[in-house]
């Protein structure tokens, strides 16, 4: 079995992580915006209804909370998971 690596919070400052999170699920097909918590009250207030993939990252940056997790990374693909399921899915 593949040792998976479990990523939360990753749209944080340290080690590029947000940067190769989005990389591997954009060679899947995956949008930036399926990374994106569109419930969060700061989505609304920062108005990312509209906003481009920079500024969704950037707003990510800045703010984790609007981060989709848990993000799965395994040997197997990575996934933005929103429950248990999603995640026993890559393990």
């Amino acid at each position: 079995m593949a040792t998976p690596i479990l990523i939360t919070g990753a749209a944080g400052r340290v080690g590029g992580i947000a940067r190769t999170i989005t990389e591997l699920l954009l060679k899947q097909g995956k949008t930036v915006r399926a990374m994106v918590r569109t419930n969060e009250p700061c989505y609304a207030e920062m108005g990312l209804d509209k906003a481009d993939d920079d500024t969704l990252l950037a707003a990510m940056a800045a703010h984790p909370s609007l981060m989709q997790r848990p993000v799965v990374v395994t040997d197997r693909g990575a996934k933005v998971c929103d429950s248990d399921e999603g995640v026993e899915g890559l393990l």
